[in-house]
């Protein structure tokens, strides 16, 4: 026998309803119609829409020969604990057994009343279904090294430099290296290229 089962937050809430309901399933499919200079209208095929689902039954305040569960609540606590999801604004679980039933969907309205003098509390539930969407990792770009310079001051030196900028003032063998061609046999005094950038890497 078919059995609907609907749970919240992965289980931490689980009801199943003790009567069997009617239940109806829509499933539409995002087309286009587009008008075609000599051809009239075409069709187009789109996407999946999203599916609803529409649940009618009663919550008993009696017991019933037919029911599916000897546990008995009271309805409208069940009423609450429905409300109550609906305004978490997260989805709810929908297994219909012995269907392909079961989806994740949220609660788009939730209509109920008492119809006779029993109680029981009947009601319309219309869901509609939910996706889960996994967040895609973008791609970082290494960064680009940025190459180390120097622009010479007065009274600037080699193992000046190094040690401000390099945090070595052993490396000015390095800079001079580097840089000879602009600072000459002299590596001793940077006076002649005041102004002037000197590489560091």
């Amino acid at each position: 026998m078919i059995e609907c089962w609907l749970s919240f937050n992965n289980k931490e809430e689980v009801l199943q309803l003790p009567v069997t309901p009617f239940f109806t399933v829509n499933g539409t499919q995002l087309n286009q119609v587009v008008n075609l200079y000599n051809l009239g209208e075409i069709n187009l095929p789109g996407q999946r829409g999203l599916k609803t689902l529409t649940i009618e039954s009663f919550l008993p305040a009696n017991q019933y020969n037919f029911l599916k569960t000897n546990e008995i609540d009271d309805p409208f606590s069940l009423c609450n604990m429905i409300e109550r999801w609906k305004g978490s604004r997260r989805p709810i679980r929908v297994i219909f057994t012995e269907t392909n039933i079961n989806l994740a969907m949220l609660i788009e309205n939730f209509n109920y009343g008492i119809k006779d003098g029993t109680r029981d509390v009947y009601f319309t539930l219309e869901l509609k279904e939910f996706i889960f969407i996994k967040a895609r990792k973008i791609a970082q770009l290494p960064a680009k090294k940025q190459k180390k310079t120097w622009t010479v001051k007065y009274g600037d030196t080699l193992s000046q430099i190094a040690l401000k900028a390099l945090g070595d003032s052993k490396k000015w063998k390095q800079i001079y290296s580097l840089n000879k061609t602009l600072i000459g046999n002299n590596p001793h005094t940077l006076k002649h290229i005041k102004g002037k950038v000197l590489r560091l890497e």
